[in-house]
């Protein structure tokens, strides 16, 4: 294994961020550390209005300026592609304890945003970030399954689900919830065997439609309020109203 350390085409640099591969790209798109510490603004929206744009034939990154509005959630967002559509759901605005529920679409064809679903501080769907989310589909029918995180105090505490209040006054959960791109409709499935705690910045990957892997992430014992790091591997089976540990 070989490191090089790239000094020619370099990005600005970031964090909270995340990749995501759609055909033979991929695509990057927030963390910027120029951003405004504010909910929303212009400048913050010219900003976040760009994605990095990268393909094996060039070897090289392009900014690309993208059309419609970009989510508020600009860090520790969780994202996924299904063929040419990214879909970005939560994240944090980057100022105080502001986290969201937001699900957007961006076309990698035609570059621009589409928000299906706004913030709702309401909504019984936790506003976070650092969380996971993978695809599945059923009977044609595409669906987002947004798992776990760390953000808002929920406005419903599901009884399947489990919720950590912290000392800096957020949330870590175990929540999953699933959104139907067709009906544009919630649902929170049920859960069957050894379900995960509640956690955040952890890795999921999908094996297949129907199977993904989770590994790690950052966890709270119960006792004492302090963060650990876990090592664990979940095995997740997927149906279309249960999850299966």
């Amino acid at each position: 294994m070989a490191w090089l350390f790239g000094s020619k085409n370099q990005l600005n640099r970031r964090a909270g961020h995340r990749t995501v591969s759609s055909g033979d790209s991929l695509y990057m798109w927030g963390g910027q550390d120029i951003l405004p510490g504010v909910h929303d603004s212009e400048e913050k929206r010219r900003i976040t209005s760009n994605i990095e744009h990268f393909t094996p034939s060039t070897g090289q990154w392009i900014t690309r300026d993208t059309t419609g509005t970009p989510p508020l959630g600009v860090r520790d967002y969780c994202c996924t592609a299904i063929n040419d559509q990214l879909y970005y759901f939560g994240g944090w605005c980057g100022h105080a304890s502001c986290y969201h529920n937001s699900i957007t679409q961006l076309d990698t064809v035609s570059l621009q945003w589409r928000e299906l679903e706004a913030t709702d501080a309401t909504r019984p769907v936790m506003r976070r970030g650092s969380g996971g989310i993978i695809s599945f589909e059923h009977d044609g029918v595409y669906h987002l399954l947004m798992i776990g995180g760390y953000g808002s105090k929920p406005a419903v505490q599901l009884p399947r689900f489990k919720y950590i209040i912290l000392p800096s006054g957020n949330w870590r959960t175990n929540e999953h919830s699933i959104y139907n791109l067709s009906s544009r409709k919630w649902d929170n499935p049920s859960i069957i065997g050894e379900c995960i705690p509640p956690v955040s910045t952890f890795i999921i990957e999908k094996i297949n439609n129907t199977r993904a892997v989770l590994f790690g992430g950052r966890e709270t014992e119960d006792d004492d309020a302090k963060d650990t790091y876990t090592n664990n591997i979940y095995i997740l089976e997927i149906a279309i109203s249960t999850v299966v540990c």
